[in-house]
C-alpha cells in the first residue's frame, strides 16, 4: 500500500504491533488476513468471475461510488488495477484500531467479544480495501457487510446483561434485533467470517456471506445503540422525538424505523426498568455518548453518500475538513475520557501511507480515518453501557476516575 502512494516501506512498528495483537487473540487471524489478501490478488488475476468482472460494478444504484476515480496499477508482482488509490490505502486506519483494542484494560465485555472485534476490524480493513480497489460486486458486499460485524458485536456486548424472556420473543428483539427469528451470536458469526477468509476460495465468498453474516445491517444496529444510550438518560417522550429526527436525518429504512419505534423501544424499556443511574453516572454517560457521536457525525459528513452535498467535494472544504480532524478528535476525547494509546491516530498524523495528500484531496478517505476513530470510541461506549446495565449487585460505578485519567493522559500526549 505504501508503494501505491510512493511512500516506500510504511510503519514497521505498527505492523509488529498488529501481528502481536492478532496472535494474542486468535492464533489463526494473521493467516486469515494473508489468505484474504491472496484472494484479492487472485480475483484480479482471473478478472473476477463471469458475473462480476474486475471494475464492472459501475451502476451507482447498486454499488456506491465516490469522488476519487484514478485507476492506478498496484506496484509489485501482481499489478492489480486499483480504482481509488487513496480510498484503498486509507483503510489502514481500521487496522490501527486493532492494537488499541489489545492495549485497552478493564473490559466489562467478555474476552470473546474483544477477540471478535479484533477479527471484525481486521476484516473491515480488508473488505473496504477490496471494494475501493476492485469495483466488484464482491468487494461492494465486503465493504458494506463487514462494518455490520463491528457494530453488532459491540451492540450485543452492551446488552448482554439485560434480562429477557425467550417465550415472548423479547430475547430475539433485544439481543438479536429481530422479532421473528433467533440470530446466531455475533461472536460465532465473526469467527465464521474469519474462517471463511482463511479456508475457502475467493470465488465462494459472495455465496457464503449470506449465511456467515447472520446479523442486521449497521444502520439498524447503530440505531439500537443510540436508543440504548438515550433510554438510559432521557424520558421516553424525548427519546421518541430524538429517534424520529435522527431516523429522518439518516434516511433510516421504513421497516427499520417501524421495528425500532413499535417493537424495540417498548421492549428495551421493560428490560431496563431496574436500572437507576445516579447523577454522576448520567453525566459521565452523556459526555461519553456526546463525544462518540461527535466523531461519528464528523465522519459521516465525509462519507459522500449519506450527505451527498456538493459542498463537501470542494477542494477548499476538503482542506479545511482535514485540518479540523485532530481538533474534532481532541474535543471528543475531552468529552468521553476514553484512553487512546495511539496519539498519531488522534492527531491525524501518519495514519496511513500518503495520508497528508489523500486527506486534503477528497472526502471519502476522511470517512475511513474518522469512522475508524469513532468506531473505536463506539466500542468503548458500548463497554461502558455494559458496565452500567449489569444486573443489580454486580458492581456499578460512575466512571469519573477513568474519565479524569483519560483527560490528564490526553493533555500529556496530544494537546
Amino acid at each position: 500500500m505504501g508503494l501505491l502512494q510512493g511512500v516506500g516501506k510504511y510503519d514497521s512498528d505498527l505492523y509488529s504491533k498488529l501481528v502481536k495483537c492478532m496472535s494474542s487473540q486468535d492464533i489463526q487471524l494473521q493467516a486469515s488476513q494473508e489468505a484474504a489478501w491472496s484472494g484479492f490478488l487472485q480475483y484480479f488475476e482471473q478478472n473476477g468471475t463471469a458475473d462480476d468482472r474486475w471494475g464492472s460494478c459501475t451502476n451507482v444504484s447498486i454499488c456506491n461510488h465516490y469522488m476519487e476515480n484514478n485507476a492506478t496499477a498496484l506496484p509489485g508482482d501482481v499489478p492489480a488495477t486499483i480504482y481509488e488509490p487513496c480510498n484503498y490505502v486509507s483503510n489502514v486506519a481500521y487496522y490501527r484500531v486493532v492494537p488499541q483494542l489489545c492495549d485497552h484494560t478493564g473490559w466489562t465485555m467478555e474476552q470473546a467479544d474483544v477477540r471478535a472485534l479484533i477479527q471484525g476490524f481486521s476484516a473491515l480493513a480488508f473488505g473496504s480495501s477490496f471494494w475501493h480497489g476492485s469495483h466488484t460486486w464482491l468487494g461492494n458486499q465486503a465493504d458494506n457487510r463487514f462494518i455490520d460485524v463491528i457494530s453488532f458485536v459491540s451492540y450485543q456486548a452492551a446488552v448482554a446483561s439485560l434480562p429477557c424472556n425467550s417465550t415472548d420473543a423479547s430475547c430475539d428483539i433485544i439481543k438479536g434485533l429481530n422479532a421473528t427469528k433467533s440470530r446466531r451470536s455475533s461472536v460465532i458469526s465473526t469467527q465464521k467470517l474469519s474462517d471463511m477468509l482463511r479456508t475457502t476460495n475467493v470465488n465462494t465468498w459472495l455465496k457464503q456471506m449470506t449465511y456467515v453474516l447472520d446479523m442486521p445491517q449497521y444502520f439498524l444496529t447503530f440505531s439500537a445503540i443510540i436508543c440504548n444510550l438515550l433510554n438510559l438518560l432521557l424520558p421516553p417522550e424525548l427519546v421518541d422525538e430524538l429517534v424520529s429526527a435522527l431516523a429522518k436525518a439518516f434516511n433510516l429504512p421504513p421497516q427499520d424505523y417501524d421495528f425500532i419505534t413499535t417493537t424495540y423501544l417498548p421492549t428495551l424499556r421493560r428490560a431496563t426498568e431496574y436500572i437507576k443511574l445516579n447523577k454522576a453516572q448520567e453525566l459521565s454517560l452523556a459526555l461519553a455518548g456526546t463525544g462518540t457521536v461527535t466523531k461519528l457525525m464528523y465522519a459521516f459528513l465525509w462519507q459522500e453518500n449519506v450527505f451527498p452535498w456538493p459542498l463537501f467535494k470542494k477542494p477548499e472544504v476538503n482542506k479545511i475538513g482535514a485540518a479540523l480532524m485532530p481538533w474534532v478528535n481532541k474535543f471528543a476525547n475531552f468529552l468521553t475520557g476514553f484512553v487512546h494509546t495511539d496519539s498519531d491516530f488522534q492527531n491525524a498524523k501518519n495514519v496511513y501511507p500518503g495520508d497528508s495528500k489523500c486527506r486534503v484531496e477528497q472526502p471519502h478517505s476522511k470517512w475511513h480515518e474518522e469512522s475508524a476513530n469513532g468506531l473505536l470510541d463506539l466500542v468503548f461506549l458500548c463497554d461502558y453501557i455494559a458496565m452500567l446495565t449489569k444486573q443489580p449487585g454486580t458492581g456499578q460505578k460512575d466512571g469519573f476516575a477513568g474519565w479524569w485519567q483519560a483527560v490528564t493522559t490526553l493533555s500529556q500526549q496530544d494537546l
